[in-house]
């Protein structure tokens, strides 16, 4: 019973682990969405 227990936590573990990995990479490209749309602002503004 405790195996059972500590493999379901250890899926669970890892299913957090791709979710946070995915919300980094998804935050990443939405910081870098941000910065070039400041950088077009900019540049038009000239």
């Amino acid at each position: 019973m405790f195996e059972k227990r500590n493999v379901g936590q250890d899926q669970q573990l890892v299913g957090l682990t791709a979710n946070r990995v995915r919300l980094e990479v998804e935050s990443g490209k939405l910081l870098t969405a941000h910065f070039v749309a400041i950088d077009l602002d900019i540049t038009e503004d000239e």
